[in-house]
């Protein structure tokens, strides 16, 4: 009997075969007092890309230390504000914040000779994202989104963590129980080819280089509206939804949709007692 059959035999079970990395995928996020949530996301997310660019503005200490810390790139500008809109000590940004003038700026200092994909920074990817990815043969001419499910308190991350739901299960299965399953989004009453469904921009991965698609929309003063408007650049039958991943949508409390569109309102992402200013301070120890 060989090393493998004892193994089996003992209910060994080794780590499932790597699938080759073929593409080259690169990602931007936007993150301005968002830095409670991508403390936790960034640790999964970031095996899922050749480059991750952060793009966030000067009083954002926190989230630049943790990038600094995980050795990402991250990119410092004012471009989300207006004239004579300044970000502040307890207040980092407010109207108008336009999102997708940040998410540009991030855009241009990518590659974009293979995949992009724009990520918020409160969304978790599952362990074999990438896989998926690579496995799922994908049209370069469409823009692609993923389900999520919404995951409400810290607590019930921190239980998630520590006794997590397989999503990718016995090499075939794809479970997504974990937390409540979130609407998608298809326009009904529009005809083709701006009618159906529409990835969203928590998640958009598309290849600017066979679309031709090279900048996002920079119409709206708030962090919404300008990813329905990039989906649009696509036509229906080229707007597609990857089945084999189901993202994590991070929140803190109970809210309603669009709560933090015109800024950060939000309880802190974090374990009970523990206040944003408790966790968030540069200890006498480091300096």
């Amino acid at each position: 009997m060989d090393d493998s059959s004892i193994k089996r035999s003992q209910g060994y079970e080794g780590k499932l075969g790597v699938v080759p990395r073929k593409q080259y995928i690169e990602a931007v996020t936007v993150c301005v007092d968002y830095s409670d949530f991508i403390a936790y996301s960034v640790l999964l997310n970031k095996q899922c890309f050749n480059r991750w660019l952060i793009v966030t503005t000067t009083p954002d200490e926190a989230t630049r230390r943790l990038w600094e810390y995980h050795n990402l790139e991250y990119l410092v500008t004012s471009t989300f504000y207006g004239q004579d809109q300044r970000g502040g000590r307890g207040r980092i940004y407010r109207p108008p914040f336009n999102k997708g003038s940040a998410i540009n700026a991030g855009l241009q200092v990518l590659d974009r000779t293979g995949w992009v994909i724009h990520l918020d920074a409160d969304i978790v990817l599952p362990p074999r994202a990438r896989d998926m990815m690579e496995i799922a043969e994908l049209d370069p001419n469409s823009i692609y989104g993923v389900d999520r499910l919404m995951n409400k308190h810290f607590n019930e991350w921190a239980v998630h963590l520590t006794y997590p739901e397989i999503q990718h299960d016995m090499n075939i299965f794809v479970r997504s129980n974990t937390f409540p399953f979130n609407v998608r989004v298809a326009k009904h009453r529009e005809p083709p080819p701006r009618g159906g469904y529409v990835p969203i921009g928590y998640f958009q991965m598309w290849n600017p280089s066979a679309s031709n698609v090279h900048d996002y929309p920079i119409m709206h003063t708030t962090s919404g509206r300008s990813d329905m408007i990039h989906a649009d650049k696509w036509p229906r039958a080229k707007r597609g939804v990857i089945p084999e991943i189901t993202a994590i949508h991070l929140e803190s409390e109970e809210v309603r949709m669009a709560a933090n569109w015109e800024g950060r309102r939000t309880a802190y992402f974090g374990p009970k007692g523990i206040s944003r200013n408790e966790a968030q301070y540069v200890k006498e120890e480091w300096l």
